[in-house]
């Protein structure tokens, strides 16, 4: 990543490349971590068997199938956050009901599978971005057992003595009247699928709120609605954030029970995995939210923390959060302001085109606080170990400098006063929860400018 591309540039043919390349390596060596520790996960076995079976015919077919972000996202979830293995094995092995080999036989040959199907009865096809439904169990949920052979597979509702149902294998989507899928609807204009049910696919929260997570108490719009309001949003003030969405983010997922007026959330699992959300009350907030998520994921694709922060790897030592009332290691401070200091830069293009309110202010300042604070925090505690680190965060400064201009030139003194409140009750209560001593006081458009100059010195630059 060059250090002054902190904000969604153009993506180019070269750098389209470039994260397609990066994605497939990343997933590809999820699959070989998961090869390493295959003796712990037996529920895997038969997805393992048949992508060594496709991979025997065709090293390009199971890269094809490997290179897709359900196999590397429930690979992680079971290798690295906990997810029973039984569970991401239906999710990983539905997809290969439909690859065959080269001489048009299924992978899945001789090999017994188990699908508990949703409330409707379909099973989810992550690989396909919809749901396949087998005419004899649809309409309840079941426990299913697929009996595979090379050309066909024999289906019975476990426990119930019911006959078999006999589908084709490889599966082809109207080859069989007794088998229907049905895809994703894409949120449009983007083009991108909206997995409707992002629960069925563990998307989950697990943490407490990050910044800028109100929504007031209106109406939530429709995921549909809110989508096409961002993309309207970002066209008209950051188009290159559509850009980076289109190469990055293969779906939205919706938690459809999640909204609760008066606070939002947004998350992501890595680079290429589907962004999920809470649905929004304003039409511009899943443009903030896709800004942030976005980041996040160019931050973990692009940005080598390793060579770069000295940091990075110690979980074990935490420092106080503008952004969270936890203790966090100095990784999410770096992640925060990444993402944050884009959100703000987003919603000064915003403002400008589209004008403001007071709502809006006051989160844009009460925001700009707490990513000084987060810049001064590394400035004062993290070790910036080369001359690109140095520069990336020069630029992060030179951001938070424009935006002090903005913020001293247009804001209210008493909406900036209302934000170092803010920020202030938020380092009270942290300080009487964890004991620590920290302080704030309101920046200035020379320190923040300083710390851009200082860093460009310490690192070599002009």
């Amino acid at each position: 990543m060059d250090p002054k591309q902190l904000f969604p540039d153009a993506v180019t043919a070269e750098c389209e490349c470039d994260l397609r390349e990066r994605l497939r390596a990343q997933r590809v060596g999820q699959f070989r971590a998961l090869l390493a520790e295959r003796d712990r996960f037996d529920a895997l076995a038969p997805f393992i068997q048949a992508i060594s079976r496709l991979n025997a015919g065709s090293a390009e077919r199971a890269i094809a199938y490997l290179d897709t972000w359900p196999t590397t996202y429930f690979i992680s979830r079971v290798l690295h956050h906990g997810l029973e293995p039984a569970a991401a094995a239906t999710r990983l092995t539905a997809g290969l009901l439909f690859e065959s080999m080269s001489d048009g036989s299924s992978p899945l040959a001789d090999l017994e599978l188990t699908f508990q199907t949703e409330v409707d009865g379909s099973i989810v096809v992550p690989h396909r971005a919809g749901r396949l439904v087998i005419d004899a169990f649809q309409g309840a949920p079941h426990t299913m057992r697929w009996e595979c052979g090379a050309d066909r597979a024999r289906i019975y509702a476990a426990g119930s003595g019911r006959t078999a149902v006999e589908v084709p294998l490889p599966i082809r989507p109207g080859a069989s009247s007794r088998i229907s899928f049905t895809p994703c609807p894409p949120a449009r204009p983007w083009g991108i699928p909206i997995l409707d049910r992002g629960r069925e696919l563990f998307f989950h929260f697990t943490r407490t709120p990050d910044a800028g997570g109100s929504t007031g108490s209106k109406a939530a719009l429709s995921l549909d609605e809110s989508l096409r309001a961002a993309f309207d949003a970002l066209e008209s003030t950051w188009p290159e954030c559509i850009q980076w969405a289109k190469a990055l983010i293969p779906a939205f997922a919706e938690l459809e029970d999640e909204y609760t007026p008066g606070k939002r959330q947004s998350g992501s699992f890595g680079p290429g995995i589907p962004v999920y959300l809470t649905r929004v009350p304003d039409r511009h907030l899943h443009a903030e939210d896709i800004v942030h998520e976005l980041q996040h994921q160019r931050f973990q694709l692009l940005v080598p923390a390793d060579d770069w922060f000295g940091l990075w790897p110690c979980r074990s030592t935490v420092f106080v959060s503008p952004y969270r009332a936890d203790l966090r290691p100095m990784a999410g401070i770096h992640l925060g302001v990444h993402a944050f200091v884009t959100v703000n830069e987003f919603r000064l293009r915003y403002i400008a085109r589209a004008g403001s309110n007071e709502a809006v202010l006051k989160e844009l300042v009460s925001l700009h606080h707490k990513n000084v604070f987060a810049l001064r925090l590394i400035i004062s505690s993290e070790v910036l170990k080369t001359p690109a680190a140095k520069a990336y965060y020069a630029t992060v400064a030179s951001a938070m400098s424009r935006h002090q201009a903005f913020l001293d030139s247009r804001m209210p003194d008493r909406l900036c006063q209302d934000g170092t409140l803010a920020l202030e009750r938020h380092l009270d209560y942290v300080r009487q929860s964890s004991k620590r001593e920290v302080s704030y006081s309101r920046p200035t458009v020379e320190e923040l400018a300083g710390y851009a100059q200082m860093l460009l010195q310490d690192g070599g630059g002009a």
